[in-house]
């Protein structure tokens, strides 16, 4: 409203005491004020620009309130020039136009391509749907189309007899016989024929053009021709004449089966079956209703394209009512070309211009604002009173009475309210008024209030004591016995600008103030709500006190106060529900809140839930102008906007006008969304979503395109999908119609789509799409094998070279034991052996000189026996330590020898056995072999207690195996590493390590002891056996 700003009294005259105590509260309002002012007059400003100016895809009203208008023009996609309308049952609207044919889902037209191969003329005149779901589609200039699911047909004019030039209708009968109405006649086509037939004097039917065709409920089909139209009942062939006529139109059956044709040059609307006629045919049949193309909705009303009008003819009531739409009423173009109503009653208009969209409205308009831009105040009653600005009404449905002159800008109704006494007080820019039924009378308000030069009555409100409080935004008055107070006399309320006024419970009285403060007043003591402190709701628009609290809205938010904490109301997709200036609660505790972008209905089961869990998101129902509620809710006044009448409606103001809405009965859509999967895109390439689809094998990325056709609301249609193989659960998608997948492996996939209209009724059935994404060649099978196998030849090859290495630094070191060994023999021979050679000659050559009578002479001579067996074993022993091998069977020999000794020692039975041919050894290990052996068998002997002790000693072309097996006492367990303090089993494994040997041990209690130590032949067999170390 114009200067409803919370402006700062003006007073002309009047000292103001205590002025400078308020100072700064005044110059930090006057921002407020400035901003709240100007913020104003941009909305005034762009609501006139809405109103002056056309915009795509928004709800304009026109002038029958119980319809929403929704346009769409050629800037917006919409086919230009669209000449006839469709609806086929898969839901798909379909437009011919002269540069297409074209569908809509209710968000965005798409050119229908023809499949690949096929050609279709740009230009078409008319468009149907055959009764198995076909669509057809005439051209211009000749030639048929039908059309369904992945099927194209095409009927060339001359081309097995089928017509020349334009035509007028196409429609199946219930034999599957296919008729073509045209300018050369009427021409059908048996079901399993492939010629035409043209229909002549033998049927019944004369040479005559034919421009309509209607195939009615009973079966009879009607041919409409220039100058007569003809009817066959279902059971005959042969047509007959049943009414002459004048000039071109079109067929239409009515709800209540009753036929009717327009024609352009006679009377009217004509019914032709039953040919009783009543007022309703008579009133139609006036020239006034003269139309080429007409629709009968299945309310049984007539909408009538006429010399750029659209009329409207309703039979609901008594006397017929007519309704003219035009350009001014905001249809999208100056020529109306077709009409047609779509499966959930919607009418679809089509316009040289643009398409239109009208379908009933949820809300019905009560009254428009007295002045432009400015919202009208609400009051109801308990008894189903009502009181709208300047008028009042006895019931909702009945006609208003006025109780005020009609305001102008300088009277302006700013508040409405109804005191515990049933006074109702009404708060205009020129004053306070108290009404005694339709007359008003005028309170005195106090002097410093009327010395203003202008002043605005927010809030008005009664305490428990009667007394009359009202809000002129920066000051309070409260009046009692005619008396006025200032601030009601309480020093708390000073520097307290009120905005929101409600009475509460327990006889308490609720102020909202700036800043999200809330004071309550009770037994004459002003409270603040602490708890408000952080409520961060801005300015206080609306208070609805509740037993244990109260619901509280500002202008940037909404909470609920349970008497101890604050609980921020946010909604499901970060909705703060900011901007409300009414609020409701229902006898069920549903909340509704007329807010700035709309109105919401919350259910009480999810402020429950809100209240158990402060970080809950509320789910919500929003209605806007797409359900008929025009206009945004008054940012600053009359408060509140939006009230319940004792018959439980809701009475809802906006800057557009006032609004009647029943919220138990909020008009539900029950017909489903029907989901249709528009286009799957991979690798760069378009594809149609057919089942059996193999994608590229190079995509990884998928995008599926997915649409639902309902077209209430197409705007408010959810979506969950899931592509069965990666998604567990629904993928809730909200109002996106695209999904994106990343990073799919090769496959096969089915991806679902499901979708819930504006009052979210799911379609069950939904739609999905079954593709394949085939493998790259690197993602093969057999590429991976190939790619196996390279890594076990990689391997392999791996393990080659580092046995190559260990056996080459084993070959080193092989050479180095052996120089070594060399060495020491050189060494033995040129030093030891040589000194005790030497020492046997000399002693010798003493024995020699000495007489056999000598007692020492034997004794000598044994010495020196001794001497040169000890010679001859150094001799041996150096020859051994030069030769880096062994005889074939020395290992062998040396172990039967060790053994065969002990076994004579312990007296337990020894065997000895050898598998395969033996072969030269290296030394080393002939060594090492020989010691790990008589290490083992010394065990077996000294601490086994067998009866027998077996060696196995095995060559083959893998190399060398020792097995020692006794059948003795077995090793403990704790032992099996060795003896604390003995090292023999240690240094076996020892020994088998400095090999490169495995040792192993198999034993147990009372079970024997097998020790079994294997070398690798490349390690075992010396260079010249059969295998070489290298």
């Amino acid at each position: 409203m114009a200067q409803q700003g919370m402006a700062e009294p003006q007073r002309t005259g009047t000292k103001i005491p205590n002025r400078n105590m308020i100072t700064l509260a005044k110059q930090a309002l006057r921002l407020i004020i400035s901003t709240t002012m100007m913020m104003m007059m941009m909305m005034i400003l762009s609501l006139s620009q809405v109103i002056a100016a056309d915009f795509p895809k928004r709800a304009d009203q026109l002038l029958h309130t119980t319809f929403v208008h929704t346009k769409w023009l050629v800037r917006d996609g919409a086919p230009p020039g669209a000449n006839d309308i469709a609806q086929t049952p898969d839901g798909w609207i379909w437009f011919s136009s002269p540069v297409g044919l074209f569908r809509f889902d209710g968000m965005a037209f798409t050119r229908f391509k023809p499949p690949l191969g096929q050609t279709m003329a740009s230009s078409t005149t008319r468009i149907g749907v055959l009764n198995d779901g076909t669509l057809w589609a005439a051209a211009k200039f000749g030639g048929l189309y039908l059309i369904k699911d992945e099927s194209f047909r095409v009927f060339k004019q001359g081309e097995n007899n089928f017509p020349q030039g334009a035509m007028g209708d196409v429609l199946r009968d219930n034999s599957g016989t296919l008729w073509v109405a045209s300018w050369q006649g009427l021409f059908s086509l048996p079901q399993g024929s492939a010629t035409w037939r043209k229909m002549n004097a033998e049927t019944g039917l004369p040479e005559t053009p034919v421009n309509d065709l209607l195939l009615d409920k009973n079966g009879t089909m009607w041919a409409l021709a220039p100058k007569a139209i003809y009817a066959r009942p279902k059971q005959e062939s042969r047509f007959r004449k049943v009414s002459d006529k004048n000039g071109w139109g079109r067929l239409a059956e009515s709800p209540d089966h009753s036929i009717w044709s327009t024609d352009m040059s006679g009377k009217g609307v004509k019914k032709l079956w039953p040919e009783l006629k009543g007022p309703k045919d008579r009133f139609l049949e006036q020239p006034q209703f003269n139309a080429f193309n007409f629709l009968i909705d299945r309310s049984g009303s007539f909408w009538l394209p006429k010399n750029g009008e659209l009329i409207k003819i309703e039979f609901a009531q008594q006397e017929p009512q007519v309704k003219t739409y035009a350009s001014e009423q905001g249809l999208s173009g100056a020529t109306v070309n077709a009409v047609f109503e779509d499966h959930e009653g919607s009418i679809w208009v089509a316009t040289d211009h643009g398409i239109n969209q009208t379908r009933p409205s949820r809300m019905a308009l009560l009254s428009q604002p007295a002045v432009f831009g400015e919202a009208q105040a609400l009051l109801g009653g308990s008894d189903g009173e009502l009181w709208i600005d300047n008028n009042y009404f006895r019931h909702i449905d009945n006609a208003p009475e006025p109780f005020a002159p009609r305001p102008q800008q300088k009277d302006l109704i700013t508040a409405l309210y109804r005191d515990p006494h049933g006074i109702v007080w009404c708060a205009s820019l020129d004053g306070l008024w108290k009404l005694d039924g339709l007359k008003r009378k005028k309170v005195n308000l106090p002097p410093e209030i009327n010395q203003l030069s202008s002043f605005v009555i927010y809030a008005l409100a009664m305490d428990e004591d009667s007394g009359l409080w009202l809000s002129l935004g920066l000051e309070t008055w409260r009046m009692k016995d005619g008396i006025w107070k200032k601030y009601g006399g309480l020093p708390a309320l000073k520097n307290a600008p009120v905005t929101a006024m409600t009475p509460g419970l327990a006889k308490s009285l609720w102020l909202g103030s700036l800043g999200s403060t809330i004071y309550v007043l009770r037994n004459g003591q002003v409270h603040k709500l602490d708890a408000f402190q952080n409520a961060d709701i801005g300015t206080v628009m609306q208070i609805v006190p509740r037993k244990d609290g109260a619901l509280v809205s500002g202008e940037n938010g909404l909470v609920v106060y349970d008497g101890r904490r604050i609980f921020r109301i946010r909604g499901e997709h970060d909705e703060l529900f900011p901007g409300i200036t009414g609020l409701v609660v229902m006898p069920n505790g549903d909340l509704w809140a007329n807010s700035g972008v709309g109105l919401f209905h919350i259910s009480a089961t999810e402020i429950v839930k809100l209240q158990g869990n402060p970080n809950h998101a509320v789910r919500y129902r929003k209605f806007d102008e797409n359900d008929g509620l025009i206009g945004t809710a008054p940012p600053h006044g009359p408060l509140p906007s939006m009230i319940r009448t004792g018959t439980g409606e809701l009475i809802i103001s906006t800057l557009s006008g006032t609004y009647r809405f029943n919220p138990a009965q909020p008009g539900t859509n029950m017909a489903p969304a029907p989901v249709k999967i528009t286009g799957i895109a991979a690798a760069g390439n378009s594809h149609s979503p057919t089942g059996g689809l193999i994608l590229d094998s190079a995509a990884d990325s998928v995008r599926i395109d997915y649409t639902a056709l309902s077209f209430t609301s197409p705007q408010r249609v959810n979506f969950r999908y899931k592509l069965d193989g990666i998604d567990q659960q629904w993928q809730e998608a909200g109002t996106l119609r695209t999904a994106i997948y990343t990073n799919l492996a090769p496959g096969k996939y089915t991806f679902k789509v499901v979708a819930a209209n504006e009052d979210g009724l799911w379609d069950q059935k939904g739609a999905e799409v079954s593709f394949e994404i085939p493998p790259t060649v690197t993602q093969t099978g057999w590429f991976k094998l190939l790619c196996l196998l390279i890594l076990l030849m990689l391997a392999w090859s791996l393990h080659r070279l580092r046995l190559h290495v260990a056996l080459r630094r084993l070959a080193v070191s092989f050479e180095v034991r052996a120089a070594e060994r060399e060495r020491i023999a050189r060494d033995l021979h040129d030093t030891l052996l040589q000194s005790v050679q030497g020492l046997i000659l000399v002693f010798t050559g003493i024995v020699k000189r000495l007489p056999d009578s000598e007692p020492l002479k034997a004794r000598m001579e044994n010495a020196l026996e001794m001497a040169t067996g000890v010679m001859n074993e150094g001799r041996h022993k150096v020859t051994v330590l030069r030769s880096a091998v062994t005889a074939h069977n020395e290992l062998t020999a040396s172990l039967e020898h060790f053994g065969y000794h002990l076994a004579e020692q312990h007296k337990i039975a020894f065997t000895m056995q050898v598998r395969g041919e033996a072969r030269p050894l290296r030394a080393h290990v002939h060594d090492e072999l020989l010691m790990i052996g008589r290490e083992a068998m010394r065990n077996a002997f000294a601490h086994a207690h067998p009866t027998n002790v077996t060696v196995d000693l095995a060559y083959d072309d893998k190399g060398v195996t020792l097995c020692v097996t006794d059948n003795g006492c077995g090793i403990d367990t704790d032992l099996q590493m060795g003896r604390p303090g003995h090292w023999g089993v240690e240094g076996m494994r020892e020994r088998a390590a400095q090999l490169g040997a495995s040792i192993g041990l198999c034993t147990g209690k009372g079970q024997g002891t097998t020790w079994k130590i294997q070398i690798a032949a490349q390690l075992a067999y010396s260079k010249t056996g059969t295998s070489s170390l290298l």
